[in-house]
């Protein structure tokens, strides 16, 4: 295996940046705290002089804020008035179809919900869960017909023969 003597031209460029980035960090860093401090003057000397400005916008629109607050109040009690047996009309018809639309959305929801768990199994690869097996089904209602069974010849009493 040969030695090589020279650098290829990605190991030159590498080392030139490397001598670029130390000759240049220190200045970057020196120009960033600069403009950090002038921007940070620069804010205060707003601060003060957008303080008395704000003050005498809030001391002017006080009043008449105020003003316009007397005079909304008597409009908005009349609008109540007016608008309490409408709404209250509104709401005694609306209250049906609000009743029939919430259970319609909650059976979409739970058919639509089934749906997308088989469909989310199905990308996945999984078998679709079902809700229950055959099995399942034959051992509790053989368990139920066992239990109906026991009561009924309790309840008849016993047959005996003396």
């Amino acid at each position: 295996m040969r030695l090589r003597k020279k650098k290829t031209l990605i190991e030159q460029a590498a080392g030139y940046v490397e001598s670029v980035v130390d000759t240049v960090r220190p200045q970057l860093e020196a120009a960033a705290e600069t403009a950090r401090d002038e921007a940070l003057a620069r804010f205060a000397e707003a601060r003060e002089k957008a303080g008395p400005v704000l003050a005498d916008a809030r001391a002017k629109a006080g009043p008449v804020l105020a003003d316009a607050r007397d005079k909304a109040g008597p409009a908005l009690a009349d609008a109540r008035a007016k608008a309490g047996p409408a709404l209250a009309d509104v709401r005694a018809k609306a209250a049906p179809y609000v009743a029939s639309g919430a259970s319609y959305a909650t059976a979409k929801g739970h058919e639509l919900g089934g749906l997308a768990s088989t469909k989310v199994a199905e990308l996945k690869g999984e078998p679709p869960a079902t809700k229950g097996g055959k099995l399942k089904k034959v051992l509790i209602f053989g368990g139920v017909a066992a239990v109906v069974g026991v009561v009924a010849t309790k309840l008849q009493g016993s047959k005996s023969s003396d």
